[in-house]
């Protein structure tokens, strides 16, 4: 009889877990950078993901005009939106996946940016990289995966890419420490 209740208790738990989208308990944010995983208010997300998902944590779309609700989006197209939960802001990017003209809303998130003068967002990336990590952390993570660099004034762009994905990652030179990062899942792997 208790291993029945045992199995029973697993399977529910499974089947919580499964039904829920960001999971903000019980979750590990993979250390593998080719995870498409991320980590966004204490929920982990894999992209490319749905709206859904992240309306179920309280983000949503921020439209003062109420555009967003009629936007609609062809096949391949692109289109960066904020979000907002309290407080926090994001930029994510929609981006329709699919061979017939979608909703925005019903369009997949396949990215989003996080600046550190305009974005609140606690995000981390696999590794444990978020804003304020340092060019050291940086790229002992996503040094392998360097496939670009911008010096600037006073910053530094990387791109990492990986078959799936890239991140880009700035750097302040005068802090040496992380003021931006971006991850987006490369649409052509879908198609």
């Amino acid at each position: 009889m208790k291993r029945i209740i045992s199995i029973c208790l697993v399977v529910v738990f499974v089947l919580g877990f499964v039904a829920c989208g960001g999971e903000k308990e019980g979750s590990l944010l993979s250390d593998d950078p080719s995870s498409l995983m991320f980590q966004l208010d204490g929920a982990i997300y894999t992209l490319p993901l749905s709206l859904l998902e992240l309306e179920t944590n309280d983000w949503e779309v921020y439209d003062p005009d109420s555009y967003f609700a009629d936007e609609v989006l062809e096949p391949g197209e692109i289109d960066v939106w904020e979000l907002r939960n309290g407080d926090q802001n994001i930029a994510i990017t929609f981006a329709n996946l699919s061979e017939e003209i979608l909703l925005m809303s019903e369009s997949h998130i396949t990215g989003f940016a996080v600046l550190a003068e305009w974005h609140s967002a606690e995000v981390v990336l696999p590794g444990n990289i978020t804003i304020g990590s340092t060019y050291e952390d940086m790229m002992e993570v996503y040094g392998d995966m360097l496939r670009h660099i911008w010096e600037f004034e006073n910053s530094t762009r990387f791109s990492f890419h990986t078959d799936t994905h890239f991140f880009v990652i700035i750097v302040d030179i005068e802090t040496n420490l992380v003021v931006y990062l971006g991850m987006d899942y490369h649409r052509s792997q879908s198609r």
